[in-house]
């Protein structure tokens, strides 16, 4: 775990051999598995590339299921190089993807993008909000984040805590968990946030 440059080796033979065997789909894969590796070791530029080769190849292919993961990826790419108009972009493209495959675990996964792009947009109680709607999904769909992402998930409450003090972000939380007990309908909630901009 968290040996990326091994990881790009075994990706890049799979790469290879996807090719050789004429699978796009498989190309298109490990494309995109190439690609997180190079996003976790900071390469965000190298992610991008692939991360879009990758993109291109789903397209090409009709498969959302691919599709969808690959513009959260390229959103939260834009995310962590402060482009947060081209982070909205790629995260609309990709609720309406996931939205029409009803791809849940993105959605999560969105909720937690968007809330990034809200805290660093001066939103804090927006952000704080749209994590309480993600906690009720996440329990909904007994979903465990993997590790890596729960601890950067809980350094992000940390620093919401910090800039919107302990009561303020309890009551926006909470107020987006019992949003979303209230509606039950995940797509239609995501949709209202990423088009009521």
């Amino acid at each position: 775990r968290g040996d990326y440059p091994q990881a790009m080796r075994y990706g890049e033979e799979a790469l290879r051999l996807a090719r050789s065997l004429g699978d796009r789909r498989q190309e298109a894969t490990a494309l995109s598995n190439l690609a997180v590796f190079a996003k976790e070791m900071g390469h965000l530029e190298a992610a991008k590339h692939l991360f879009l080769q990758s993109l291109n190849l789903y397209r090409e292919l009709g498969h959302k299921w691919g599709a969808a993961p690959v513009r959260l990826n390229l959103g939260a790419i834009a995310i962590e190089r402060g482009e947060y108009v081209e982070a909205r972009a790629w995260l609309e493209e990709c609720f309406r993807v996931a939205r029409e495959v009803d791809y849940r675990e993105v959605l999560l996964h969105l909720l937690d993008n968007l809330a990034r792009v809200e805290q660093a947009e001066g939103n804090p109680e927006r952000s704080a909000w749209l994590l309480g709607l993600m906690n009720s999904l996440k329990e909904e769909m007994k979903y465990t984040l993997p590790e890596s992402d729960q601890k950067r998930l809980e350094k992000f409450i940390f620093e919401l805590k910090q800039a919107m003090g302990e009561t303020a972000f309890a009551d926006a939380f909470l107020a987006g968990r019992e949003r979303y007990l209230r509606s039950g309908n995940i797509s239609g909630l995501v949709g209202e946030i990423v088009s009521g901009r």
